[in-house]
């Protein structure tokens, strides 16, 4: 298990070891932890970045607990959102975890692997309009809640089974302008329903192949 640092707890630890689950889960920095942070040993594995790791009992705590440290030598314009903590001209990541066979550097990368969920929750903010609440009826705002979470499944399934490249990995934003809004016009032909496009449209050949895949995924699925 991956889990950030609003699961650091010795309760949910206990629940973890108890379930025989390793895990590895960010630190939350105190001035206790901190102080002794000065007294590990560390070794180089990258540029300006050194690891080690301690036994650290928190306060609350049944048993001591192992912890990797990642220090690294901040750029000269530090990211606030990268300096977790800094002592000594140093920043310091810390993260708990029962995997005994992982070096620190190990236990940091497989930590380094967890979700990007906050990601996925900024775009549905931002570019699905979730941040506005419309209505001051709760059941109108779940109702709402749960439309907006269907549009999303349906545009990511769309790009993960439909599209390629850098379509794929695109922001929704993105697909919008290049996919989905696109000028034309629904007209009859006999009988016969078309969708004519304008003859200089710049990206008709993506656009078949788009439509092609989706008229495969519907006899498949059909």
């Amino acid at each position: 298990m991956r889990a950030d640092a609003g699961f650091y707890s010795g309760g949910f630890f206990d629940l973890l070891e108890a379930r025989d689950i390793e895990y590895a889960v960010a630190a939350g920095m105190t001035k206790r932890l901190g102080r002794c942070l000065r007294g590990v040993r560390y070794r180089p594995v990258a540029a300006d970045i050194e690891v080690g790791e301690l036994s650290y009992q928190a306060i609350g705590w049944g048993e001591a607990r192992r912890m990797a440290v990642i220090r690294k030598k901040p750029p000269q314009r530090p990211d606030p959102q990268m300096l977790l903590f800094t002592l000594e001209r140093h920043s310091y990541q810390v993260i708990a975890t029962n995997v005994a066979d992982m070096a620190p550097e190990e236990v940091w990368e497989f930590y380094n692997g967890r979700a990007v969920v906050e990601n996925r929750i900024e775009e549905v903010k931002n570019q699905f309009n979730l941040s506005k609440i419309p209505s001051s009826d709760y059941v109108a705002n779940a109702c709402h809640f749960q439309m907006v979470m269907l549009a999303y499944d349906l545009t990511n399934w769309f790009r993960r089974l439909l599209l390629w490249g850098d379509l794929r990995k695109g922001e929704v934003a993105a697909l919008r302008r290049k996919v989905f809004t696109i000028a034309a016009k629904l007209v009859r032909h006999g009988r016969r329903v078309v969708l004519s496009l304008t003859q200089a449209f710049p990206r008709q050949e993506m656009l078949e192949s788009v439509m092609g895949r989706v008229r495969e995924a519907s006899l498949q699925f059909g």
